[in-house]
Parts: structure tokens; C-alpha cells; sequence
């Protein structure tokens, strides 16, 4: 092909961008859409799990606070059947201790 009749295309061809103004403006509006809306899911995970945080910890504080009051109750030797003494729970019968 001669280099002297060679024209390029007039149309731009695919694959190449050209730059405008208002691509741009465009472009940083999407950017800061898609920012938006990255924050917006990351602030509600960050509200899912302070929840489930709290959920657990009211969970565990409510058990706690049982195993407590059953230890409790253990220790003050209150019996849990009837004819246990202080002692039960052990396995051990008043007789057998030296």
C-alpha cells in the first residue's frame, strides 16, 4: 500500500476512548456512587455484627449469671433431692471422710 494515499479512518476506531469533559464528570459521578454505596454496605455489616456482638454477650451475661446462682446454691449446700446432704454432688457420704 502507498504511504501517500493512505488516510486514516475517520471514525475512531473500538477500543479507543476519547476524552471529554463530560466523560469525566461522568465517570468521577459513577466513582463516587459505587463509594457510596460500598460505605453504605459496609456500615450495615458493621451494624449486623455489633448486633450479633450484643445478642451474644446478653446470651452468655443470662448463662452466667445461672452457672452463678447454681454455684451458689451448691456451695450454701442447699440439697438438690431430697435426703442429699450438703455433700452431694461428690459422690461422697459423710461416713467416709477422715
Amino acid at each position: 500500500m502507498d504511504r501517500s494515499t493512505y488516510s486514516p479512518p475517520s471514525s475512531p476506531r473500538l477500543g479507543t476512548t476519547t476524552i471529554t469533559s463530560s466523560g469525566l464528570i461522568q465517570g468521577r459521578q459513577k466513582v463516587e456512587s459505587k463509594k457510596k454505596e460500598v460505605e453504605a454496605k459496609a456500615r450495615q455489616a458493621e451494624e449486623r455484627t455489633e448486633k450479633l456482638r450484643r445478642q451474644k454477650l446478653e446470651e452468655y451475661n443470662r448463662l452466667h449469671v445461672d452457672v452463678q446462682a447454681r454455684k451458689k446454691r451448691f456451695e450454701m449446700g442447699g440439697a438438690g433431692q431430697a435426703g442429699e446432704s450438703g455433700l452431694h454432688g461428690a459422690g461422697i457420704s459423710g461416713r467416709n471422710i477422715r
